[in-house]
């Protein structure tokens, strides 16, 4: 049983998930360290991932010409789209004919073992919320989570790892918003932030 006055809409999963383990027995605190796995070593430039698209939900995704003007603003940067195959056709919408020197379109390409090292060896990931977001966070991987229409504050990323979370302006903290109306300047700003706070490529 949830406790009384549990509200849903603020509540994380994660938190209801612990109520029902505990009702059969679970003991002792919740480790929510990411995996260790080896962090990437990157000579001159940055390896961002990329998550384009969604598996279930066609408004969870940040229309293609703003991925498309976020990724040309950063030519500095190296970038690899990721995905399932059917983030496929989106990332070619994104990647098809783009002036970046350093970009690579894997999505459809890798089976999950594969999958798992390209997120491991990004020094950050920007994503719309799809499964992807949250096997990079439990990687320890950072993270920028576009959330438009779902709530952050049900389903934002758990393990201890660095997240952003952004959401389209005057959009509710519990979701509801268009990313439609989310520009790629304030992602951009969020990535460049986010980049400064890692040590400085060897």
């Amino acid at each position: 049983r949830r406790p009384e006055g549990w509200n849903e809409k603020e509540s994380h999963q994660f938190s209801e998930w612990q109520l029902f383990m505990e009702h059969f027995g679970m003991v002792g605190s919740t480790d929510r360290k990411p995996l260790e796995v080896p962090r990437p070593q990157h000579r001159g430039r940055r390896k961002i991932g990329l998550i384009v698209g969604s598996e279930n939900t066609p408004s969870k995704r940040w229309p293609v010409p703003r991925w498309r003007e976020f990724a040309a603003a950063v030519p500095e940067l190296t970038l690899v789209l990721l995905g399932t195959p059917t983030d496929k056709a989106l990332a070619d919408e994104v990647s098809k004919g783009l002036a970046h020197p350093a970009i690579e379109n894997l999505a459809g390409k890798t089976d999950l073992p594969q999958f798992v090292e390209q997120l491991a060896d990004c020094d950050l990931l920007v994503s719309n919320d799809t499964g992807g977001m949250h096997l990079a966070n439990a990687l320890g991987v950072p993270v920028i989570a576009l959330f438009g229409p779902t709530n952050p504050l049900r389903t934002a990323p758990v393990f201890a790892a660095r997240v952003v979370m952004l959401q389209p302006p005057d959009c509710p903290p519990t979701g509801g918003g268009s990313l439609d109306e989310l520009p790629a300047s304030t992602v951009l700003e969020a990535l460049r932030l986010e980049l400064e706070r890692l040590a400085p490529p060897d």
